[in-house]
């Protein structure tokens, strides 16, 4: 059987190709390599900062009129308050070993970003989880305007909750 998330990466790419070639096409979107370069580091923060538990650190990755969407559990959320909320219960569910394993990371121009990786540690409730994750990350001024999130396993909540 094929790996979802290895679908959703191929989509991600070629998409991102799209933007590349469009981008190329047009001096008004040239990127130039500092941005280019600001975009990586705060992705690798963004990580970073996720698996260390540190909402601070994390949630400084973000702009202020960030727009979260979980395309897996359906949320919508507007703004850096809203967004750091959702996180608290997020980060709560993990234990303090969860790690995660980087994929893919695309970084096409400097206002995109895409990476694929796994989420694993233990449930709040005793119970491991393995969660394939895509992020896709949109951005304004070497910050995330926008977070669209997908977890390619049809059991993420059951995994997260410990059923």
């Amino acid at each position: 059987m094929k790996s979802p998330i290895k679908g959703l990466t191929a989509v991600v790419i070629g998409l991102g190709l799209i933007v590349a070639g469009c981008s190329a096409a047009s001096e008004a979107t040239e990127m130039t390599s500092e941005a280019a370069a600001a975009v990586e580091i705060n992705e690798t923060a963004y990580i970073e900062a996720f698996l260390q538990k540190d909402l601070d650190a994390f949630m400084e990755t973000m702009a202020e009129d960030v727009v979260f969407v979980d395309e897996t559990f359906g949320d919508h959320l507007v703004g850096k308050a809203a967004v750091r909320n959702m996180y608290v219960n997020v980060i709560r569910f993990a234990d303090p070993d969860a790690s995660g394993v980087l994929d893919r990371f695309v970084s096409l121009d400097a206002t995109f970003a895409a990476s694929t990786w796994d989420w694993i540690g233990t449930n709040a409730f005793g119970k491991p989880f393995d969660l394939p994750i895509v992020l896709v990350h949109e951005y304004r001024d070497g910050k995330i305007v926008k977070e669209t999130t997908s977890y390619a396993s049809p059991d993420a909540y059951g995994q997260l909750m410990g059923s």
